[in-house]
């Protein structure tokens, strides 16, 4: 079973709740703070772990319609599958990154192993100090977050290759279908090495442009995943535009969207690219269709697939809180279900749920969902797909759709 390896960032969150967000030159007074652990790798590093932990079992859904329903029935089937198989996959997450030599770092260390993440990978510091986030969370859920990196700043991607043995015992390796998750909270030199040695081994590469920054061409390049929101994808055309003369004729369009950058990152550099949308769900761009789905499959194109999820639904009772740790549920949560092997649908249904329900607390952690609570909600985000032509779904469409793995979608999935 492949291994999910997360390289970034950890560190301590100084939380604060005043009424209102401060403006610049403004100080605003909240009643009292908590530290909580935090960073958006560790983040996400622990939600991918919560999404492998024991549930109830599940009651499948009824498969109603005649014969011309073939399509959506086998789909609901295919779905039902994989929602009992990724609660059976017991994926092993480990943890990649730098904390310092004091008393943070020792929390980021028992919340870890009590998430149940490895920490092979994880080098304390000996002179920088464990990083620290300033996380002001208002009334309404909305945040503001700065930090400051230490240690996580002498994060090294040499620790995720064979030669860091020479390093220490307190190594790790990444391998041939392992999937990495990284962001950018570390320097971004070394998530360029990181995903470089990913397609080097054949490992499956996820990075999520957050907080936004520019993404090097070299890694764009080689990545198979690009999760972005609906800003951070503009700021990707925008950062490229300063080089390459594509996105400066792009940009000129009077109006551009989320999706529409996102379409032209995927089809120019051939990596499958997925928006999350807020309320509006998420969609992935999808370049590359995998081999057997139709004579396209296996090959480059210029033009693009796209599966959209809508947001997972509040229960009766639930209400948003906290909108700090969304992405990093969403994101755990799909490279979770991307290990597993499930299908695509199936990873962006999960991810869905996982980043409505890491929302219902305060805190980017305190309500990720484990995976007894993806399974069971799962089915309930609607899916649907555009194949570029304005067709509807075929049958053999729709049944490859939901039992492809969605590492299929990607350059590396292509190679194997």
């Amino acid at each position: 079973m492949p291994k999910v390896v997360v390289f970034g960032s950890a560190c301590v969150d100084v939380l604060m709740n005043p009424e209102t967000l401060p403006r610049p030159g403004n100080t605003v007074l909240a009643k009292t703070y908590v530290l909580l652990p935090g960073g958006k790798g560790a983040n996400q590093a622990c939600a991918c772990a919560m999404a492998s932990r024991d549930g109830g079992e599940d009651e499948d859904e009824e498969e109603d319609g005649d014969a011309s329903e073939k399509a959506s029935k086998k789909a609901k089937t295919a779905k039902t599958k994989a929602a009992k198989a990724a609660k059976a996959a017991k994926i092993k997450t480990e943890f990649v990154g730098a904390v310092g030599a004091d008393a943070f770092g020792e929390i980021l260390k028992k919340t870890f192993a009590e998430a149940g993440v490895g920490i092979t990978g994880l080098a304390t510091h000996a002179s920088l100090p464990t990083a620290v986030a300033s996380v002001v969370v208002d009334a309404h859920g909305e945040n503001q977050i700065a930090v400051g990196s230490g240690a996580n700043l002498s994060v090294s991607a040499k620790r995720l290759s064979n030669i860091s043995r020479t390093l220490g015992t307190n190594t790790f390796t990444l391998h041939k279908n392992d999937v990495l998750l990284l962001q950018m909270e570390i320097p971004v030199a070394e998530v360029a090495d990181a995903v470089a040695l990913a397609h080097t081994v054949g490992a499956f590469s996820v990075l999520n442009v957050a907080p936004s920054a520019p993404v090097p061409i070299a890694a764009l390049e080689k990545i198979d995943f690009l999760v972005v929101n609906e800003h951070e994808a503009i700021d990707v055309i925008r950062t490229l535009a300063a080089t390459t003369f594509a996105e400066t004729q792009f940009l000129e369009k009077e109006i551009i969207t989320a999706l529409q950058a996102a379409q032209h990152i995927a089809t120019r550099f051939q990596v499958a690219v997925v928006v999350t949308l807020g309320a509006d769900g998420a969609c992935a761009c999808l370049p590359i269709r995998p081999g057997g789905l139709d004579e396209s499959g296996g090959e480059s194109r210029d033009s693009c697939d796209v599966i959209s999820v809508a947001a997972a639904k509040l229960l009766t009772g639930e209400t948003i809180k906290d909108t700090t740790g969304a992405g990093d549920a969403f994101c755990g949560a799909f490279v979770h279900a991307l290990a597993s092997g499930l299908s695509l649908p199936a990873c962006l249904q999960r991810a869905s749920v996982a980043g409505t329900v890491g929302c219902l607390a305060v805190g980017a952690r305190t309500s990720v969902p484990d995976g007894e609570t993806l399974s069971r909600r799962q089915n309930n985000v609607e899916v649907t797909a555009n194949w570029g032509s304005g067709n509807t779904t075929t049958t053999e469409q729709a049944l490859f759709l939901f039992n492809a793995p969605g590492t299929a979608w990607t350059r590396t999935g292509r190679r194997k």
